[in-house]
């Protein structure tokens, strides 16, 4: 059984990667690409709303899980996307690049893992009593730092730590940023942010985690 024609809600949480900072203006970005593949793949209309806030933190997206639109919008969602982690990776690089200690990445790091398991209970807490099937799917960080290893050693930690919570989440696959970039920053990356074609590859690799429930 799949959605087909059934109207579908897709809630996009997160931070700038899902505001889709980077792009030219007018062009598509990660949302508009995944909507597409989507309804494509469940052959059902989609509406979508873009919760994501440019500069959002870990923290952040928690607390705007706590506002009452946006929590009944992903509590009636069938497909929720979320990217997080980013900014938090930017504030300790910076912090690692004007101080040089590795402590305060560390520290950095500790308390983005907490605040990951936050995100996590959150979710869950919204969705627990869903009727509907529905997918979660996450994107891990990619290291738009490639030439500092310390800051590869961090991004790596902290994926793994976004593995092991989001694993708990039924219905929830993570994609690999980290891998798809690594070796293309070039190609794929505009500063810190994915150009149209990184944002393009980012939704592809979503979608290629599959729709089950929602399609089988």
């Amino acid at each position: 059984m799949n959605a087909c024609h059934r109207t579908l809600h897709y809630a996009a949480l997160g931070d700038s990667l899902t505001v889709g900072i980077g792009t030219i203006l007018f062009q598509p970005n990660f949302v508009d690409w995944y909507v597409r593949f989507s309804e494509k793949a469940l052959c059902a209309p989609i509406v979508w709303s873009n919760f994501a806030h440019s500069g959002a933190t870990i923290k952040e997206v928690v607390e705007r899980l706590n506002h009452f639109p946006i929590r009944k919008a992903v509590e009636r969602a069938e497909i929720i996307t979320m990217t997080a982690g980013g900014n938090d990776l930017i504030h300790a690089a910076f912090d690692f690049f004007k101080t040089g200690n590795e402590k305060a990445i560390e520290h950095d790091l500790i308390e983005s893992q907490a605040n990951c398991h936050e995100l996590v209970e959150c979710i869950y807490n919204i969705k627990k009593e869903a009727k509907q099937p529905y997918i979660i799917r996450t994107i891990n960080l990619y290291n738009p730092f490639p030439e500092y290893e310390i800051v590869d050693r961090w991004v790596r930690m902290f994926n793994a730590h976004v593995e092991s919570c989001f694993s708990t989440l039924p219905n929830s696959k993570i994609a690999d940023a980290y891998s798809l970039f690594k070796g293309h920053e070039h190609e794929w990356l505009k500063g810190v942010h994915p150009n149209e074609a990184g944002y393009f590859q980012m939704a592809k690799a979503i979608h290629r985690l599959g729709y089950i429930p929602l399609i089988h």
